[in-house]
Order: C-alpha cells, then sequence, then structure tokens
C-alpha cells in the first residue's frame, strides 16, 4: 500500500490498524485535497523576524518517521540534525510539547491540535520574535462523542485518548 507519510509520499507495507485507519483518512479527502497534501515539502525553512531562519519538519530533519522527543539523547539527536544549517527546528511526530536546546540547536515541538498527548486541550506554537507553547482548551466530553460517531476505524480509542491523554515521562 502506497501511503501519505508527512509531506511526501513513501512506499511501504502498512499492515493491521494503522493500514485502516490511514485507508479511512484517505478516503474522507477529495482528490484535490490529497493532491495538495502531496505536493508538500519534506521540510520548509521561513525567515522569521527577531528568530531568523526556522526549519520545519514533521519527524526529524532527516526522516518524517524519525522522532525527536524531549528526552532523545543528543548523541542520538546529532547525526540527525547534522546537515542542517538553520539554528531553530520545529518539529512535530509525537504529540507532546517541548523547547529544548539540543545539539547546537533549538528544537521545539508545537505538540498536536487533534491529538495531544501529556495535555489535555489542543496544543500549538505561536512563533514570531519568541516562540511560545500555548494549549487551548476546549470541550473534551463534546468532541469525543463526535468522534465516536464519526465511523472512523478505533474511534473508541481516540475519543478514549482525547477524554484521558497519556501522561508523559520527562
Amino acid at each position: 500500500m502506497i501511503i501519505s507519510k508527512g509531506f511526501r509520499m513513501e512506499a511501504r507495507v502498512v499492515t493491521g490498524w494503522i493500514a485502516e485507519v490511514n485507508a479511512w483518512c484517505h478516503d474522507q479527502l477529495t482528490p484535490d485535497q490529497r493532491e495538495f497534501l502531496l505536493s508538500q515539502k519534506a521540510h520548509v525553512t521561513l525567515h522569521v523576524e527577531g528568530l531568523g531562519d526556522v526549519r520545519f519538519v514533521h519527524g526529524s530533519p532527516r526522516s518524517d518517521e524519525e522522532a525527536i522527543r524531549r528526552d532523545t539523547p543528543e548523541a542520538e539527536i546529532l547525526p540527525m540534525v547534522a546537515h542542517v544549517r538553520e539554528p531553530i527546528i520545529v518539529c512535530g511526530h509525537t504529540h507532546i510539547q517541548f523547547d529544548r536546546m539540543v545539539a547546537g540547536k533549538r528544537v521545539v515541538n508545537a505538540g498536536s491540535v487533534g491529538l495531544p498527548s501529556a495535555a489535555r486541550g489542543a496544543c500549538w506554537a505561536l512563533i514570531s520574535s519568541e516562540i511560545e507553547l500555548r494549549e487551548t482548551l476546549y470541550d473534551f466530553e463534546r468532541a469525543a462523542a463526535e468522534i465516536r460517531k464519526s465511523g472512523a476505524p478505533k474511534a473508541g480509542e481516540f475519543a478514549d485518548h482525547i477524554l484521558n491523554p497519556p501522561v508523559a515521562g520527562p
């Protein structure tokens, strides 16, 4: 099966519930929406006044499937960022917010709006001359009820996650 991963299309075999969820998500999109997503770059660098150049990626600068966590040892991060010239990297993938200096880079994870972990609200970052990690609270019970009615695979587990997000480690 070919699936959309992060910002690019990669061919790999996915089975089980992940394949089921991916197929369902794919079927919710229009052809124009799929085309738009597939046209996106693996990373984007923007110049932000007051911060300089900021690189935005899904997972790590090396791979959209590789995660930089708030507790990933620096020795593991060094090869992920070795080719990156930008001083700031904004990543995602883990759904957990953090802002840390590691391997000579400021690495920021904005968190997740739709499936936050270690948070009760929608997590995001406001990026201007400073970077502020934000959390917006919303009606969790209503969101969980709508998810359960959606027909999505694993809707019950997703709704339970929204109601009781996992607590992250250090």
